[in-house]
């Protein structure tokens, strides 16, 4: 079965393609007066990686209801988000039956696929993936944010992107702290108190190599500089590849605080 997210992905660069290929106007797709017909853009996906060894699949009417959900649910949050509309083209009060297979781009979508086609590569559904991973260790706090810093890079809010990888990245820290402490209360006391980030840091690399000190800070970057400015309330030149930089910091950092969690949080040196 197919990822919630790669459904997503795919459906982006199905409507960006067309933005590519048609002017506002809209593109009927087919005899359906629309811009995404649902069953079509699922068998769009499925026709060249479904497994036709135990049944032959011919066309959308062949798929079963696993294959076509979550390509409704990347339709829906396109609509949630403003990119598409549910119905056709220009209804007129005169709507098909079963309209809710039917979607059209927004003015706004317009101008969001045109973004979205010139976006760097990423991939959010496996990012998602690889930084859930590292739950376990860092907490549902960082989950919490890591993941909706993809969410708001996949739907181009880049300024929300870098805050909440920097507030992922700030997790990382916590949670290296307060397991080398012990004390969880004392650790979020001192955080909170004038240049605490400051003194959680040192404490953290003041006893561990030169070379893994060098690394851990470099990696704490995603929570230094990205998130202090795009935190501030002045205007901010965060942008695509900003927040493309943010998240890759934020899974090197993660990566590095697990590969080196033994060393980061021992308070016997």
């Amino acid at each position: 079965m197919i990822h919630s997210e790669e459904a997503f992905e795919f459906t982006v660069g199905h409507l960006a393609t067309l933005h590519e290929a048609k002017d506002h106007r809209g593109y009927r797709a087919g005899e359906h007066d629309c811009d995404v017909w649902v069953p079509s853009l699922a068998w769009s996906y499925w026709s060249s990686r479904i497994d036709n060894r135990e049944r032959r699949y011919h066309s959308s009417s062949d798929l079963e209801q696993p294959h076509v959900i979550p390509f409704y649910d990347a339709v829906w949050e396109l609509c949630r988000i403003g990119v598409l509309r549910s119905g056709e083209f220009a209804p007129m009060g005169m709507t098909m039956h079963g309209s809710s297979d039917r979607y059209t781009i927004t003015s706004f979508g317009w101008k969001w696929l045109r973004e979205a086609s010139q976006r760097p590569i990423i991939d959010p559904s496996r990012l998602a993936e690889m930084l859930q991973g590292f739950t376990p260790i860092f907490g549902g706090g960082y989950a919490q944010r890591s993941t909706e810093a993809v969410r708001c890079y996949r739907t181009a809010n880049y300024l929300s992107t870098c805050v909440m990888a920097g507030a992922a990245g700030e997790s990382v820290l916590l949670a290296i702290a307060i397991a080398r402490s012990g004390d969880e209360g004392k650790v979020l006391a001192e955080y909170k108190t004038g240049s605490g980030r400051s003194r959680v840091t040192k404490g953290i690399i003041g006893s561990v190599s030169a070379s893994t000190a060098s690394q851990f800070q470099a990696g704490l970057q995603v929570l230094h500089y990205w998130r202090d400015d795009a935190g501030h309330g002045t205007m901010t030149p965060i942008g695509e590849i900003e927040a493309h930089a943010s998240l890759t910091q934020l899974l090197r950092l993660s990566q590095f605080a697990s590969t080196h969690w033994v060393e980061l949080t021992d308070n016997t040196v």
